[in-house]
């Protein structure tokens, strides 16, 4: 029984250590996505490159 609640707890971990991974890189992508946007918006001193970006992504 003592194998079983170790297993359990293990896989607990496991998938929320997963789960913070996996924000975590999630968060880093679209933090560079959106840097890459605020530069081209600087670049061409418009909100047209922000506004392509939603339509793409919806």
């Amino acid at each position: 029984m003592d194998d079983v609640v170790i297993y359990l707890f293990s896989a607990v971990i496991m998938v929320i250590v997963g789960l913070v991974i996996g924000y975590r890189v999630t968060m880093g992508y679209y933090n560079k996505r959106f840097l890459m946007l605020t530069k081209q918006c600087e670049n061409v001193q418009t909100i047209a490159p922000l506004i392509a970006e939603l339509e793409r992504e919806s």
